[in-house]
């Protein structure tokens, strides 16, 4: 409570720790709840990728690579896309189904796949 003149002021909300703690929790929950129905979701991709064996080559950084990668793919297509526009012949769509299909299965599996998903994709050498 806060004294102004003679008026009193009490704040309506006050910024504690415990507060800001139970808002990170409630979001890393939010983001868990997501990620296992997006898993459900896109189950018959994921269950080609993943494996019950543990990977022996898996390391953080093949999961960004694979995101960055899955992104140029998909930046790719949008491209050929535009080309497939500008040429009005329908087969100019193959490469945009491509580019697409192989950035989209690449982002899906960099973000909701396991471990051994990614591994999967990089190869057992």
């Amino acid at each position: 409570m806060v004294a102004v003149g003679q008026c009193q002021f009490t704040p309506a909300f006050t910024f504690s720790p415990p507060l800001f703690a139970s808002i990170g929790v409630s979001l890393g929950l939010r983001r868990a709840r997501v990620k296992s129905i997006l898993q459900k979701i896109f189950w018959p991709i994921l269950k080609v990728f993943e494996t019950t064996e543990e990977p022996a080559n898996y390391k953080p950084s093949h999961r960004v690579i694979l995101n960055i990668v899955g992104s140029l793919f998909v930046l790719l297509s949008l491209g050929s896309a535009a080309a497939a526009l500008n040429s009005d012949q329908l087969g100019a769509l193959v490469p945009v189904v491509v580019f697409f299909c192989i950035g989209f299965v690449s982002l899906l599996v960099g973000a909701l796949g396991s471990d051994s998903a990614v591994a999967k994709i990089w190869g057992n050498k």
